[in-house]
């Protein structure tokens, strides 16, 4: 079941904005003094964070990636003689990515690390969705034994939320190297999501 309408806010992960600027007012009373200060502080705690939606490419450290879809299951084909199916209790989705090496190693893209992205699924609660490893190769999965260098792979990633109506909300790809803020891509278009300073 979608949720509908935007989501004005969603904490992400908190960090101090540098650079902000502000006109000093000068009140004309106590209370007005306290006024004034509080909208400015709750004014710069909240930014809007950059995001990439379904269809875009994006640049990362030792990859490219594009997420071409996102669609609820009941249960996705492997090469084995069983479909996967959902844990009781859990939603399923199958999200379709395009992943271009672009290191000079071998890389073995999947739902948990994307070149040297650490990625994390969140549902439109802000609750972590968990990779699955359903133990064999799944249908449509083109370079199951890792990708060349320069080698593009188009696969399918399966989720499954912490509850049976959980939403893909976004994917976080957080680098390894250094400790900037992750990328964010959009699974779900009607969420917009903000971040708050300490």
């Amino acid at each position: 079941m979608r949720h509908s309408g935007i989501w004005s806010v969603l904490t992400v992960f908190s960090i101090f904005l540098t650079g902000c600027g502000t006109t000093e007012v000068q009140p004309n009373s106590e209370e007005e003094s306290a006024s004034t200060s509080s909208s400015l502080v709750e004014s710069s705690k909240e930014s809007s964070l950059s995001t990439l939606s379904i269809g875009e490419t994006v640049a990362l450290n030792e990859a490219e990636l594009t997420v071409e879809s996102v669609e609820e299951v009941e249960s996705y084909p492997t090469e084995c003689s069983d479909n996967y199916t959902a844990t009781e209790g859990r939603s399923l989705h199958v999200i379709d990515i395009v992943v271009t090496n672009t290191s000079k190693d071998i890389q073995y893209p999947d739902g948990q690390f994307i070149g040297s992205e650490l990625v994390t699924f969140r549902d439109n609660e802000e609750r972590e969705m968990q990779f699955v490893f359903p133990g064999c190769k799944l249908k449509g999965e083109e370079t199951f034994d890792g990708l060349m260098s320069g080698e593009t792979s188009s696969r399918p990633l399966l989720i499954e939320g912490a509850s049976s109506d959980s939403q893909p909300g976004w994917m976080e790809l957080a680098s390894s190297f250094d400790a900037v803020e992750p990328t964010i891509i959009l699974l779900d278009e009607d969420i917009e999501i903000t971040r708050v300073a300490e």
